[in-house]
């Protein structure tokens, strides 16, 4: 299996973080330790190719989760690496050169945007006092026409990523783009935000329990 944003537990491949049925503190080291692990271990046997700057709805490229809770436009030739709960759906889309990649979560999850950043304000200053060398940000934000939740999070020479949370008709959706290389940010920023403005929530899911933990 290529590299990547992976960790593995027992024989499952999670992308970025499991968020159905654990406390915040647990999802948090998770996806700390899922970043810091695929950034370093990316792939850079491929040769580097030239990334598209812009993310197209090409219906062919159109990606579907397996739960059917959203669809998503990833960037042409970006591999993809998936796993699935009753409660969520994980993807993962990476350049072939192995240098960027981007994580759509999707979570059956009724939760409410001023609740997460509160939240998110808690998980922030853990990361502060563990990390003081590290640099991390919370801030609103627009994505498309969606109001979201952005963190920005950096560990020198570990890891560099920018995650971003919103509600749509009872799902939570994490986003999150990481780079190998810190010089890479900013290069390949906008080709991340073009994809993300592409996720599209499917509707509601019928008769299913709804996950209240954040």
């Amino acid at each position: 299996m290529g590299g990547g944003i992976q960790i593995l537990v027992g024989k499952r491949l999670v992308i970025g973080v499991k968020l159905d049925g654990m406390k915040n503190k647990r999802k948090n080291i998770i996806l700390l330790i899922a970043g810091i692990a695929g950034l370093i271990s990316a792939c850079l046997f491929n040769p580097a190719i030239t990334l598209a700057e812009v993310v197209q709805e090409d219906p062919a490229a159109l990606y579907q989760d397996k739960n059917q809770f959203f669809t998503f436009s990833p960037p042409q030739g970006w591999i993809k690496e998936e796993f699935f709960e009753d409660t969520s759906s994980q993807a993962r889309f990476t350049s072939a050169d192995g240098k960027v990649a981007l994580a759509v979560i999707a979570s059956l999850n009724e939760g409410e945007l001023n609740e997460l950043f509160a939240d998110k304000k808690i998980y922030i200053k853990d990361y502060q006092k563990r990390f003081p060398q590290g640099k991390f940000s919370l801030d609103w934000d627009t994505l498309g026409e969606r109001q979201i939740v952005k963190i920005g999070f950096q560990i020198p020479r570990m890891i560099k990523q920018e995650q971003y949370f919103f509600f749509d008709q009872g799902v939570r959706f994490d986003l999150i783009y990481g780079v190998k290389n810190p010089a890479d940010f900013k290069k390949y920023k906008q080709t991340a935000r073009d994809a993300f403005m592409t996720v599209k929530r499917l509707g509601p899911v019928k008769n299913s329990k709804i996950n209240k933990d954040k």
